[in-house]
C-alpha cells in the first residue's frame, strides 16, 4: 500500500503552464491506479482534481488533438479505477461541453 505522504500529489494544485500541467496529469494518472485505499482515492479526486476541472475541460476542448488525447487518457485511466467519484465530478462539465 502507498502511504498518504507519498501520494499527497500537491503538484496538481499549483498553477502552471499547460505543458507542465499535462505532465503532472500524466504523473497523477500513473500513481492513482496503485492507490488501494478507496477513501484516499476519493479525497484525491475531490481535493486535487476538483479545483482543476475548468483547466482540464479547457484542455479537453483544445484544438490540438494530442492534448485532447492526453487529457482523455488521464480521465479514462482514473475513471477505470474510480468510476463513481469521477462521474460525480465530471458529469456536469462534460454535459455542458457536449451541449
Amino acid at each position: 500500500m502507498i502511504s498518504d505522504r507519498i501520494c499527497s500529489l500537491d503538484v496538481i494544485k499549483e498553477d502552471v503552464a499547460d505543458e507542465e500541467f499535462l505532465l503532472r496529469l500524466d504523473y497523477f494518472g500513473v500513481i492513482f491506479p496503485v492507490i488501494t485505499d478507496k477513501q484516499l482515492r476519493l479525497s484525491l479526486i475531490k481535493e486535487r482534481i476538483g479545483p482543476k476541472i475548468s483547466h482540464i475541460m479547457a484542455l479537453l476542448s483544445n484544438s490540438n488533438s494530442a492534448i485532447r488525447f492526453r487529457v482523455a487518457r488521464f480521465l479514462s485511466n482514473l475513471t477505470a479505477v474510480e468510476l463513481c467519484g469521477m462521474l460525480r465530478l465530471f458529469f456536469q462539465p462534460l454535459s455542458e461541453m457536449i451541449s
